[in-house]
């Protein structure tokens, strides 16, 4: 990867609010625009290594990858975090935080996470 690739990365990953701070991930999109975020539903067609997932999409939201797991944020009410591993039933995290054991995970890439999803106020994005 070029140094300006990985600028362009990180600069990215501000963007989306995704911060590390003392090995815990946070999601804090202050600079995300709402019309970002999808208007109708859609299937998001992906590969993070291996072979091409799909994910279906709904309205008022928007995916990325994250240490190889799809992240999705959707237009919500209040923050939370939906962890889904594998065979557990999805965990539900109040605010914006993911805790340490789950980023740890995903740094580590140990597959147990195979999906998040993040909900934001509408009123924390620029208009």
């Amino acid at each position: 990867m070029t140094g300006q690739v990985k600028e362009d990365v990180i600069s990215r990953f501000k963007e989306l609010g995704v911060i590390v701070d003392k090995g815990e991930i946070s999601f804090l999109p202050v600079s995300l625009k709402q019309d970002e975020f999808i208007s109708e539903p859609r299937s998001w067609h992906f590969s993070v290594g291996g072979a091409m997932q799909t994910e279906d999409l709904e309205a008022g939201s928007m995916a990325f990858t994250l240490c190889g797991v799809p992240v999705i944020y959707r237009l919500a009410e209040d923050s939370s975090i939906q962890v889904h591993a594998e065979r557990e039933t999805p965990e539900l995290i109040p605010g914006n935080q993911l805790g340490t054991a789950w980023s740890q995970s995903l740094f580590r890439r140990e597959n147990r996470v195979r999906k998040v999803i993040v909900d934001l106020p509408e009123s924390k994005l620029r208009h």
